[in-house]
């Protein structure tokens, strides 16, 4: 599908700014320090733009726009236990056997420790290269090809870099294909942590956690800033996938790419890069700025309208059902399938 031409893209933009600062609209012609400036205020006008103030007579409520808030999955998983294929000895790359239980790719398995059944030596997951593969922090020693190891779940996941905070309706929802009729609630982690110290994990319909919470990690360092993870309850006993929408974090733009929301925003993105410039030169707010935050209030506007619910659903009166968590207990079978839920 082509591109609406009003959109504004990477160049375009940095043009408009080059202008804006005197620069003239010639790429070709700035020097290193105007294109560094060029690059500095486009970065600070698309952060304008998908983090805005809130709006006057809004409180202190800033819009989240929908185009950030995409839906993703995400998977969580037991402590399981794979079979090494090649030797391990000597060095940080270790291969499971093809055919048996995958590694689980992305984040949610760093920071995990590995335990050889044999020797019982002990390493820290650093990143996950495929479904077979996966490299450690240290060099590992002492283990051979065909040893047993288990990677250990502890209920807690790193989330995805670019994960801002859960959007939508409050809940994480299951895949399909996990037979399951209820839904992950988000609450607190102070809840999660409750409810595992009363130890009823056990208790759960098939060990399909029904809470969730996300908290911060202390992973900050000289490559990254503040990271989340998430918190589940009761701990699963199976692998799940997971459903759900997100903040999504932006990237600065670095090549010829269109902004996110350009196609139907591109005229308050670009005065959001000319208020930046405009602050830029004289450390002040003026007539880009002021136009900026018209245009800012009829995106908003056009943003609410083009993905607000007609429907809620039915509005159910569920006062005389049964109540508590033991709802989210009780199964039935089906043609030698479960189900759960209320």
């Amino acid at each position: 599908m082509a591109e609406p031409t009003l959109s504004l893209k990477y160049s375009t933009l940095r043009e408009h700014i080059g202008y804006m600062l005197g620069f003239g609209r010639t790429s070709g012609s700035w020097t290193s320090n105007e294109s560094a400036d060029i690059n500095y205020v486009l970065d600070r006008g698309l952060a304008m733009f998908y983090h805005p103030e809130p709006l006057p007579g809004e409180g202190n409520v800033a819009h989240e726009w929908s185009f950030l808030e995409p839906e993703t999955t995400f998977q969580i998983w037991p402590t399981t236990t794979y079979t090494a294929s090649g030797d391990p000895d000597g060095g940080t790359t270790l291969t499971a056997t093809a055919g048996s239980t995958d590694f689980i790719t992305g984040t949610t398995m760093v920071g995990k420790t590995i335990t050889f059944t044999t020797s019982g030596n002990t390493y820290t997951v650093a990143s996950v290269s495929s479904a077979t593969v996966l490299i450690t922090t240290g060099s590992m020693s002492g283990n051979t090809s065909g040893d047993t190891f288990k990677i250990t779940s502890d209920g807690n996941y790193n989330l995805p870099d670019d994960h801002g905070g859960f959007a939508g309706d409050g809940r994480i929802h299951y895949a399909e294909d996990d037979n399951s009729f209820y839904s992950m609630e988000i609450t607190s982690s102070s809840r999660v942590l409750s409810s595992r110290q009363l130890n009823v994990g056990s208790v759960g319909p098939g060990n399909r956690p029904s809470l969730a919470a996300e908290r911060p990690t202390n992973a900050r360092s000289a490559t990254q800033s503040t990271r989340s993870e998430l918190m589940v309850w009761p701990a699963p006993t199976g692998t799940y996938t997971l459903h759900y929408r997100y903040h999504a974090l932006q990237d600065a733009l670095t090549s010829d790419l269109f902004p996110i929301g350009a196609n139907q925003h591109s005229e308050t993105i670009l005065e959001a890069c000319l208020a930046a410039a405009e602050s830029h030169i004289g450390d002040n707010q003026g007539n880009h700025n002021q136009r900026y935050m018209r245009l800012l209030s009829a995106s908003v506007s056009r943003d609410r309208n083009a993905f607000a619910a007609h429907k809620l659903g039915y509005n159910a009166d569920r006062s005389e059902g049964s109540g508590g968590r033991r709802r989210y207990f009780e199964s039935a079978t089906y043609n030698g399938v479960e189900y759960f839920g209320d």
